[in-house]
């Protein structure tokens, strides 16, 4: 039988280094899969010979929530393991990562004062 993971969280708090982390411990992981193949990816994963038998899927805030739960109530059904790994960090941490690199959070907007209160508006739409 097939094992899910799901790494989900706040930009900045560690999904990438989480699916690094798995894929070396042999996981077969994707980044940004559209939540509309995960029933195709555990289809693939479960059907006889498969070698990818775990699989970790990176989630991040462009799934849409009621999506997400029916495709991994789907995977629960089928018999699969699946489990979720929400990733946090304060503020505060994630404002000094996103300040030391070049990249730019995914939700901050022209009208936004800062990178704080993009991390805030964005655990307002994980809740």
């Amino acid at each position: 039988m097939s094992e899910f993971i799901v790494i989900t969280g706040l930009s900045g708090a560690g999904r990438s280094q989480a699916a690094d982390d798995l894929e070396d411990l042999g996981w077969f992981v994707i980044d940004n899969l559209p939540t509309e193949l995960i029933p195709k990816v555990a289809e693939l994963a479960q059907s006889p010979g498969s070698a990818t038998q775990k699989v970790a899927l990176v989630v991040g805030i462009g799934a849409h929530e009621e999506d997400l739960l029916h495709a991994l109530a789907e995977l629960r059904a089928s018999g699969s393991t699946v489990r979720q790994l929400f990733l946090d960090a304060s503020t505060d941490v994630l404002v000094r990562r996103y300040e030391g690199t070049r990249r730019r959070h995914p939700l901050l907007s022209a009208a936004e004062e800062g990178v704080a209160e993009a991390i805030e508006r964005e655990r307002e739409l994980l809740e």
